[in-house]
């Protein structure tokens, strides 16, 4: 089963589609001055190594010359942070 997030993860969002590992995000409005939706994101399972950054297109569906292209990181972690029993683990006394 594919995973796509909620409409709701994604603030005020009309609608959210999930095609081919995206998540494109339509929105009513958005307005030249600087509108903010807060994407809400969690690590639901496993560990991540090595991430790169992922990049995030807004734009005028009905004129996508009228564009915005920016990234997204997440935050870095080591095996530790995430699973501290895992075998090569320094122990905190």
């Amino acid at each position: 089963m594919k995973w796509c997030p909620k409409k709701s993860d994604f603030g005020d969002a009309a609608r959210v589609e999930c095609p081919e590992g995206q998540a494109v995000l339509y929105y009513s409005s958005l307005d030249s001055e600087g509108d903010c939706s807060v994407v809400k994101m969690k690590m639901s399972r496993g560990v991540v190594a090595k991430s790169k950054p992922t990049p995030v297109r807004v734009y005028d569906y009905y004129n996508p010359d009228d564009e915005y292209t920016t990234s997204y990181s997440l935050q870095q972690y080591s095996v530790c942070d995430l699973e501290p029993d895992y075998m090569d683990c320094p122990y905190v006394l």
